[in-house]
């Protein structure tokens, strides 16, 4: 399961997996870096945030997000092989979060921390040793293949994220 990512001169993205390939626009073409591995960012995001909604202090979301990124990477996972869907979902849940609760809220920022560590997967960042930086990424056999399906982690995602969304908006009120 490996994805090849191509910047194209008109800006455009070319990707393609398993002989299929296909063009998607996307605004930091550039950046993605080559071969990038699937992740599921959105329940990432969702658990940062649960547990930032949860702790009631920015500082310890932001303490606890790379943690539960780390236990998430080790759970036997499936991953989506659909980069833009994670994305736009991950980039989406975080902006919805911050719509709703507001941008420093502990919900927020804890998903926005627990997320983070997965920006090493499509943007260019330093590789000493060729190796990432995020300690889960880096230590071989940490990310654990097999166990959940990626659907049931979508699900659990879009429920956090829903719900603690909705909270957001009735506390407004």
């Amino acid at each position: 399961m490996v994805f090849d990512y191509v910047s194209t001169s008109s800006g455009l993205v070319s990707s393609s997996y398993s002989g299929i390939s296909s063009v998607a626009s996307v605004a930091t073409g550039s950046m993605i870096a080559k071969g990038a591995p699937n992740v599921i960012s959105s329940l990432h995001v969702a658990t940062g945030a649960l547990a930032g909604a949860l702790l009631g202090s920015r500082s310890g979301a932001l303490a606890v997000g790379p943690v539960l990124h780390a236990l998430g990477d080790r759970m036997p996972h499936h991953d989506i092989g659909w980069r833009e869907f994670e994305l736009w979902t991950s980039v989406g849940g975080v902006i919805a979060l911050g719509i709703a609760r507001g941008p420093l809220d502990p919900a927020t920022v804890g998903g926005f921390a627990s997320a983070a560590p997965d920006a090493e997967h499509v943007l260019r960042f330093p590789r000493p040793g060729g190796r990432k930086l995020f300690p889960s990424h880096r230590i071989l056999g940490w990310h654990c293949p097999g166990g959940v399906p990626a659907s049931i982690q979508v699900l659990a995602a879009g429920a956090i994220l829903g719900a603690l969304v909705a909270g957001g908006f009735a506390r407004r009120r």
